[in-house]
């Protein structure tokens, strides 16, 4: 509890529009009415209160006291080092991963894992799901609880999220049930007891969800995308107390790290782990390949890409981030494959027939690949000046070595 007070005082989560004096009117995408926690409004302008850092329209954190890690817009991850990168095309990663002591109690170990829909060939956070393991001073699992956190707009900006209950066997399966609704518009706390732990959601400031439990030193914050409002940071974000004794680095591979990472853990060692000599290829690699089999769905497009990428040699594996990354970073080329398919299954397919090629020499699935890029990306192989590498992958590659 006394670490939870501390949390409780650094977020202040403020009720009033951040106005001293008498309240004023605004339109409902003025900018001072999404200003985000531990925020203000002062001459039409959102600013981080005295001592704070941060971005004042999602949140404003006091970095020597606390950790935190960031997942927006489309998406760009920050890790709790610090560190920015982008992530694209990814249907759903494992975000967070860290188990916080309680002492003589044990052990709570927290797993956040995001889940996105694509609009426009980006991709943004539609659901978070939280799961928490409650283990004894001797690493037994006493208990087990999760929530499902769904985020969505509407055209006159308020926000609604769909709150799902986890249940999770002995066994680790888990299934969901309908808990309760919540909106933006209606100000208010929301308690659930589970495993004998309060857990509090809350509508902050901004419009912001937030999530916390009795049990773990943990925050978590969700505003989803909002159309009418492109300048706003949305996505999710993850506050942790800073811990006394910085986690010494890793002595095996990575893989399998949360993109969050951790303090004290760079992208650039995460690069040289994995060999792969570009940060973006890195982070999308470990996005793309660090869910634990049964946290949740994968779907077979997913799995098959995944067996791929993780089985493959590293110099292929360099070759092919190297000169197909348009799989992975271009939103045009993710538009035109997937058309107004929803989901992410129609590029992942065409994405793991790439790496069948360069990664197995398979050049069945790499002409099938060609044949859907011909079909579906005409449009992009027409302008070879802006889009070179997508058009050398098509007159270059297919011939068996």
């Amino acid at each position: 509890m006394r670490t939870l007070t501390v949390i409780a005082v650094c977020l202040i989560l403020l009720a009033s529009a951040g106005v001293t004096g008498t309240t004023v009117s605004r339109h409902p995408f003025h900018r001072c009415n999404w200003c985000g926690i531990n925020a203000a409004c002062v001459s039409n302008i959102c600013r981080c209160l005295s001592g704070f850092v941060g971005y004042p329209y999602f949140i404003c954190f006091k970095p020597a006291h606390f950790d935190l890690c960031q997942f927006c817009d489309d998406p760009v991850v920050t890790t709790e080092n610090g560190d920015n990168v982008a992530v694209h095309y990814l249907d759903s990663t494992l975000l967070f991963d860290k188990a916080v002591s309680k002492g003589r109690l044990g052990t709570c170990h927290i797993r956040v894992v995001v889940s996105n829909y694509r609009l426009k060939g980006k991709s943004f956070p539609r659901c978070v799901f939280v799961r928490y393991d409650l283990k004894n001073i001797h690493g037994q699992l006493v208990c087990s609880f999760g929530f499902q956190i769904c985020g969505f707009s509407l055209l006159d900006g308020s926000l609604r999220w769909q709150v799902s209950l986890a249940t999770i066997t002995r066994d680790g399966r888990t299934s969901f049930g309908p808990w309760k609704t919540i909106r933006s518009s209606i100000v208010g706390t929301y308690t659930f007891r589970a495993c004998n732990n309060l857990i509090y959601f809350k509508v902050s400031k901004g419009r912001i969800l937030t999530l916390e439990a009795s049990c773990c030193p943990f925050h978590l914050g969700f505003r989803p995308f909002i159309k009418r409002i492109f300048w706003l940071k949305t996505g999710i974000f993850i506050l942790t107390l800073k811990p006394k004794v910085r986690p010494a680095a890793p002595s095996g591979s990575v893989r399998g790290f949360p993109i969050c990472l951790r303090p004290g853990l760079p992208i650039s060692y995460v690069e040289q782990n994995l060999r792969l000599p570009d940060r973006r290829f890195a982070m999308s690699f470990l996005a793309l390949t660090n869910l634990p089999p049964g946290l949740v769905y994968l779907s077979p497009e997913r799995k098959d890409l995944v067996q791929t990428l993780v089985a493959c040699p590293a110099a292929k594996l360099q070759t092919l981030f190297r000169d197909a990354d348009f799989i992975l970073f271009s939103p045009l080329f993710i538009r035109e494959i997937s058309g107004t398919t929803k989901g992410f299954a129609e590029v992942l397919k065409v994405a793991k027939k790439i790496a069948d090629w360069f990664c197995k020499d398979d050049a069945v699935s790499c002409r099938n690949a060609t044949a859907t890029i011909t079909d579906k990306a005409k449009n992009l192989l027409g302008e070879p000046n802006k889009h070179p590498k997508l058009v050398k992958f098509k007159t270059d590659n297919c011939k068996k070595p």
